[in-house]
């Protein structure tokens, strides 16, 4: 049984299969929009952890409600979710103990002044499962559908330190993503091992298809304002690394290496070095805290020019799945940091507070303010993905605690924000090299459109001589339609 009471099913394809009607429904809608339109906001849902055993020892109630999806009634009287948004009411009266623990009872009746309602794509309550959160904050399909057209994926976890983003976003070191025996996939893992199952599992289902793919994956982390490749061999000198412009508009990492991987287990292997690399310390509020933000990107090519086939020649595609894991924010009276720990917050703080901005003007559509990328390292590396080419997933992490009431808030506002953020996802698609068949048929047009400009001087001048083609401006020959110009 899982957490809720719900049948436990281990099977990937048994998970997929058993969705809700919520689900289905959202995910057509989802289809539909994405035909009609290559512009999407980006969609925002949030979790809420449950409370600490020492938020609860130092009397912490829950300071969140949420209010389910609404419901319509069919014409067969049949109740059914549609896909609507959800809300999140944080209650600052909770301080005194004003609010129930139950997150799921919706409002009450007391002091209405004191709540404030935020609105999302979906809220996940304490009991949520790694699933429920994979599946219904779209990763799931944006994974399965919009990767293998050639559109770019982004998700990113966002909230303060110690509500849960790692635990969400996962990490393959956790242990192992899939088992080669039997293609079960570990419950308790988040949603970068499953992302990353979904994405073999679709190209593998490509390659029956005939269409080779290509995954390749690197790994970074931004600690004190400098960029590091967390896959790169200590020993070979400096790993601070530096950000340059594309012609194309993008950015890209000088030096940050890709590997490429052909399995759910090479991308653990690489993932586990990563971890045991990134930068943690323990403070007051989190005693595994991040303390860099971290970003892992899978690159996939898929190239039909690689194929002995005679269908013709095809698009080549490329498409690249970036998962962030957002170092928290954090308050350095409250984690008691000192020395090396409060400049790490001082940083951490810093690029949080210029990604902030970044959603304040992308969100603000009634200004064509300036939206400063270039602040920080951390909101040009995700230029793309907030208000570029990308279909963007941000997972707004939060604590219910009563004492973290002010950071929760700002993290909802923030999050809430982020909503407006319209993106502009494109299919990145190559152009290929001519075909055989393509060449000869350009020589040949090539040749008749010399024949034509040969015969089109010639009678201009009008001292053509049909039979050689002399005229002044040399000797046109023309055989078995070819034609050469001496």
């Amino acid at each position: 049984m899982t957490i809720d009471g719900s049948p436990k099913r281990t099977k990937l394809e048994n998970n997929r299969g058993s969705t809700s009607s919520y689900e289905s429904q959202e995910e057509a809608s989802i289809d539909e929009s994405q035909q009609s339109s290559s512009c999407k906001n980006v969609r925002v849902v949030t979790r809420i952890r449950p409370l600490s055993s020492a938020e609860i020892s130092r009397g912490c109630v829950s300071s969140m409600q949420i209010t389910p999806a609404s419901e319509t009634k069919t014409e067969q009287g049949d109740t059914q979710n549609t896909p609507s948004t959800e809300h999140l009411i944080v209650d600052s009266n909770s301080r005194t103990g004003g609010m129930s623990n139950n997150m799921n009872n919706g409002p009450n009746n007391s002091e209405k002044n004191s709540k404030r309602s935020f609105e999302f794509e979906a809220v996940f309550g304490p009991e949520a499962t790694h699933e429920d959160v994979y599946v219904r904050s779209g990763a799931s399909h944006s994974i399965r559908n919009d990767i293998i057209k050639g559109f770019n994926v982004t998700i990113l976890a966002y909230g303060q330190t110690g509500s849960g983003k790692t635990f969400t976003m996962g990490t393959c070191a956790d242990g192992p993503t899939t088992s080669e025996k039997d293609g079960y996939v570990n419950e308790n893992q988040g949603i970068i091992p499953r992302a990353v199952n979904d994405l073999f599992e679709i190209t593998a289902s490509s390659l029956d298809k005939k269409e080779p793919a290509c995954i390749q994956l690197s790994f970074m982390e931004i600690y004190n304002e400098e960029i590091r490749d967390l896959l790169k061999d200590d020993s070979s000198g400096t790993n601070n690394l530096s950000v340059r412009d594309k012609s194309d508009g993008s950015v890209c990492v000088v030096g940050l290496k890709k590997h490429i991987v052909s399995s759910p287990q090479d991308v653990q292997k690489l993932m586990a070095l990563a971890s045991s690399k990134r930068a943690t310390a323990s403070t007051a509020m989190n005693a595994v805290s991040s303390r860099s933000h971290a970003i892992c990107t899978l690159h996939l090519t898929m190239d039909p020019t690689n194929l002995d086939s005679n269908d013709g020649c095809r698009e080549k595609l490329t498409a690249k799945l970036t998962l962030v894991d957002l170092a928290g924010s954090e308050r350095i009276k409250r984690t008691g940091a000192e020395g090396a720990r409060m400049q790490e917050g001082i940083n951490i703080n810093k690029g949080l507070f210029v990604l902030g901005q970044v959603v304040s003007a992308l969100s603000d559509s009634q200004t064509s303010s300036h939206v400063p990328y270039r602040d920080s390292k951390l909101t040009r590396l995700l230029q793309d993905s907030l208000g570029g080419n990308s279909c963007t997933i941000m997972v707004a992490c939060v604590s219910p605690a009563s004492d973290n009431i002010e950071e929760s808030t700002n993290t909802l506002r923030y999050a809430e924000r982020a909503r407006n953020i319209k993106n502009s996802a494109v299919r990145n698609v190559v152009a290929l090299p001519l075909s055989v068949e393509e060449a000869t048929a350009l020589r040949k047009e090539n040749q008749l459109l010399k024949l034509q400009l040969a015969q089109a001087r010639a009678e201009m001048v009008g001292k053509c001589d049909r039979k050689t083609g002399r005229n002044n401006y040399g000797e046109v020959s023309i055989n078995c339609g070819e034609v050469s110009i001496n």
